[in-house]
């Protein structure tokens, strides 16, 4: 899901899930405004990004208790505590990431104490009224200081 991105990389992840046989189990859904519902309704939410800051959509799927595996790129493992919160995997470790999502898919008690912490600890370190604080408190600094 999501809006126009990258053609080339788009042209080449839609070769691949020919290549592979993948149509039956790949949708392209393009813009949705149904996000929250699709993503609460996920068994998992997967993020190989090869090139990433500390996404929303992590953040969010993790404040839904949709578990989450991804990669160590950017800031996703300062976020996500391997086999706590989440699952973090080096890119190319693809048996690794079969593994992980088999677990996740596969032991339902496991993933269940991972959904309630990755919840848990997205809702303390990522809600709105923490980081609201957070920005009055930098406004408050930046005002109290030396004029």
């Amino acid at each position: 899901a999501g809006g126009p991105g990258d053609e080339t990389y788009s042209e080449q992840l839609r070769k691949v899930i020919s290549t592979r046989e993948l149509e039956p189990f790949t949708r392209f859904l393009g813009w949705r405004d149904d996000i929250v519902s699709l993503m609460s309704s996920a068994d998992l939410l997967i993020m190989p990004s090869q090139d990433e800051g500390v996404p929303n959509t992590v953040q969010e799927a993790m404040y839904m208790g949709t578990p989450v595996v991804v990669s160590t790129a950017g800031g996703m493992s300062e976020i996500v505590a391997h086999q706590a919160t989440g699952w973090v995997r080096p890119l190319h470790s693809h048996r690794q990431w079969a593994e992980d999502v088999i677990s996740c898919l596969c032991d339902p008690d496991r993933t269940k104490g991972i959904r309630c912490q990755a919840s848990r600890y997205s809702a303390e370190q990522f809600g709105t009224k923490l980081w609201g604080e957070r920005y009055l408190a930098v406004i408050d600094d930046v005002l109290s200081g030396p004029m």
